[in-house]
């Protein structure tokens, strides 16, 4: 059993057709939440961090609960808190994982619900950073683009889809 404590995270005004995520809470400030996210094909698949502000319910009771207890049993999950993730701020969230991880994946669900950047930080600045980003084929847009740390509403990193995405496009992993 793992010592992370397994919950589930709501947040059905971003996320109003699969208002839930599942995983284990893998570390956490004052204003941010890092899970380690067991996907929709049941296996532990990255990181998800939530602004905790978006957070409508953390729970470590739910219905579907003893379930993914048993997944987490048979698959013999080993849930991790990555080293080096500073989840002190937006600013420090981004650098620490780019730093650690290829890829980010950055929702900003309040201004773009059904679109995500997948790439990598390039400036980093008090108000906004940069990033170049990748397409779905592997393929680096030209020029980086620029975005506000206030709109990002969940940061991503370190599951399949974006690992894929990198060695696709030469990225070491």
């Amino acid at each position: 059993m793992s010592s992370l404590p397994l919950v589930r995270v709501a947040r059905p005004q971003l996320e109003p057709s699969s208002p839930f995520f599942y995983g284990y809470i893998a570390g956490e400030s004052t204003t941010l939440v890092m899970l380690h996210r067991i996907d929709d094909s049941l296996r532990l698949d990255g990181y998800e961090v939530f602004r905790k502000s978006d957070v409508t319910a953390l729970d470590s009771t739910f219905d579907k609960k003893l379930f993914y207890e048993r997944v987490a049993q048979l698959k013999k999950f080993a849930p991790l808190t990555p080293p080096g993730i500073d989840l002190t701020a937006m600013p420090s969230l981004l650098r620490s994982v780019q730093s650690h991880f290829p890829l980010l994946v950055i929702h900003r669900e309040r201004i773009a619900p059904d679109e995500c950047e997948v790439g990598q930080l390039k400036l980093s600045g008090d108000g906004s950073y940069s990033l170049a980003l990748i397409t779905p084929e592997a393929a680096w847009e030209s020029e980086p683009r620029r975005f506000r740390y206030d709109d990002v509403t969940r940061v991503g990193f370190g599951a399949e889809y974006e690992d894929t995405l990198a060695r696709l496009a030469g990225v070491a992993v």
